[in-house]
């Protein structure tokens, strides 16, 4: 078993976002001179550090789980996994990778994946409906381990079949 989470770059996006404003807020409610303003600064602070600190959890916690019997992506409140013949196709479109699948996902949770739940942008329109009828595994939130990690000789590993323009200097 395999175990990948979020790139470490997206990892340290949340506590740079929030990490920045905190900072901010408290350099401006310094600058004020207002021990009003201060106090209001610092009170907002420590709101936006547990906002952080919350959001970086949630952000840690979503990972792939690559298997003998299949993949698995994990996120908070839902879960979807498939077995390697399930397979369809390799999406190696950047910023939107991903895997089709022939049959839907095996779903638990409230949620699960549905491209409305998501900002606008964060699919494609040709993958919208794909997504929403369950028959795509998001690899974009990933895809740093399949650039500069294994995640790639772990696929063809196990999915030999993919079609991609990956597949040949993998092979050599």
């Amino acid at each position: 078993m395999k175990v990948y989470h979020v790139s470490p770059r997206r990892l340290a996006l949340a506590p740079a976002i929030f990490g920045s404003c905190v900072a901010m807020l408290l350099v401006v409610g310094w600058l004020s001179g207002d021990g009003a303003a201060l106090a209001g600064a610092a009170i907002g602070a420590a709101y936006l550090i547990a906002l952080g600190a919350g959001t970086t959890a949630l952000v840690w916690y979503s990972r792939l789980v690559v298997t003998e019997w299949g993949v698995e992506v994990r996120h908070a409140g839902w879960s979807a996994r498939s077995e390697w013949e399930n397979l369809r196709a390799l999406d190696l479109t950047p910023g939107h990778e991903g895997l089709l699948l022939w049959e839907p996902l095996r779903r638990r949770g409230p949620w699960g994946l549905r491209a409305g739940a998501f900002m606008p942008g964060w699919f494609l329109p040709r993958q919208s409906p794909i997504v929403d009828a369950g028959h795509w595994i998001p690899l974009e939130p990933f895809a740093w381990w399949w650039y500069h990690g294994d995640l790639q000789q772990q696929l063809l590993e196990h999915a030999p079949w993919l079609p991609g323009p990956w597949l040949p200097w993998l092979r050599e």
